[in-house]
């Protein structure tokens, strides 16, 4: 009977940790067609989604592998010195669309707190932005540190 139990409580175990792995992933995939292979931990800076808002979110990596893999499955480009105002205007208008959450947390002051702009505009990183419909959503691959910035606006 506890080797029963045991086995029962690892499975379920097993189904929350997998739930959350691919819950991680499955919502970019869904609304933005953008696929994250690989298991990667995923910290959420600020959030004030209902229906709209705006989203920010870091992916750690532990492998330059699977980041190529990410930048060559979804078309990432590479930051030029000609693409770098380009987005650079693009993280602005996310950083002035950028309000409270439910918690009365600024997203300007979370970004202003984790986000090191000039750093993710270095040529040595990869970029992808996709617009649809005044929603859209900013991708940056910083190699060096491996980390994968989402920047998410949906109006």
């Amino acid at each position: 009977m506890k080797k029963r139990i045991i086995v029962i409580v690892i499975v379920l175990v097993m189904f929350v940790v997998s739930f959350f792995v691919v819950n991680s992933k499955l919502d970019l995939y869904i609304n933005w067609k953008i696929y994250l292979p690989g298991i990667q931990k995923r910290m959420v800076v600020f959030d004030n989604f209902f229906r709209n808002g705006d989203q920010i979110s870091v992916f750690k990596y532990h492998s330059k592998w699977k980041m190529r893999l990410i930048r060559d499955i979804n078309h990432f480009n590479k930051i030029s010195s000609k693409d770098i105002e380009n987005i650079r205007a693009n993280l602005t208008d996310f950083y002035n669309g950028l309000g409270f959450n439910q918690k009365g947390e600024s997203g300007k002051a979370k970004y202003d707190k984790t986000i090191n702009t000039n750093r993710l505009l270095n040529v040595n990183n990869y970029y992808l932005i996709k617009k649809e419909n005044g929603d859209y959503i900013i991708l940056i691959l910083d190699m060096a540190d491996k980390r994968l910035y989402a920047f998410i606006t949906i109006r």
